[in-house]
């Protein structure tokens, strides 16, 4: 399966090591905890046995506005014009990665009130 078919907060492995997708471009290593850009198209080996996404898990109003807000901003970057040189692109898709996953630390986990 491609990076970019993996659920946010699916476990899998890559060039033998076990992550945690953490955003549509990070992931986080099992051990150590450092993070690392995934390309979308790379080959990885999905550990999770369920089929329910992480979207499922964390169902919420502000879940689904915080996503389709990061989509429209990715998309936006790329159809910039004229053309930024693709290190700026790199860095600002990466920029708003960080700030997605930063907030969705702040949402309030499955179970929780």
């Amino acid at each position: 399966m491609k990076f970019h078919q993996l659920a946010i907060g699916h476990r899998f492995r890559y060039q033998d090591t076990e992550y945690t997708k953490s955003s549509p471009l990070l992931a986080t290593e099992k051990h150590g905890g450092e993070r690392r850009m995934i390309p979308r198209s790379a080959s990885v080996e999905n550990l999770e046995s369920c089929t329910a996404s992480y979207n499922d898990a964390i169902s919420s109003p502000a879940l689904a506005a915080l996503d389709f807000l990061y989509q429209q901003a990715m998309q936006s970057l790329d159809d910039l014009t004229p053309r930024p040189d693709a290190t700026q692109l790199m860095l600002a898709k990466q920029k708003l990665a960080r700030a997605r996953e930063a907030a969705l630390q702040k949402l309030p986990s499955a179970g929780s009130s």
